[in-house]
């Protein structure tokens, strides 16, 4: 009997320790792999992450933290200078945005790196 209770412990032991890591429980939704289409344009990735995600506290009328992301040529200077992508990277010394959100997808990071990788064209 004891040695039965052995073997059923030392099996549960090794059942226990193995288990399948899937990825998008580890890293989130989605991850680099999954962005192949990604170009970092403007006009058809990163202006519509800015209104998505950015605008309600980042416009006009309400800059959050002094920063205004309304209009290309606000989210162009913010982006250039780095403030941005330290922001939505969740870097330390910085404010991690979207503020009391989970930290964007790696595709939509992506997107703002690429676009400013490139100048931050207004495509």
């Amino acid at each position: 009997m004891t040695r039965l209770l052995i073997s059923i412990s030392f099996g549960l032991l090794l059942l226990s320790s193995c288990y399948y890591d899937v990825e998008q429980e580890l890293y989130g939704t989605s991850s680099i792999t999954n962005c192949d289409s990604i170009k970092g344009v403007y006009l058809l990735e990163v202006k519509p992450l800015i209104e998505n995600q950015c605008l309600s506290c980042h416009n006009n009328n309400f800059t959050q933290g002094g920063i205004n992301l309304e209009g290309y040529e606000n989210t162009k200077k913010v982006t250039l200078n780095g403030k941005l992508l330290q922001s939505i990277k969740h870097e330390t010394g910085i404010s991690p945005m979207p503020q009391g959100a989970p930290k964007l997808s790696s595709c939509d990071i992506l997107k703002v790196s690429l676009w400013k990788n490139q100048g931050a064209p207004n495509n």
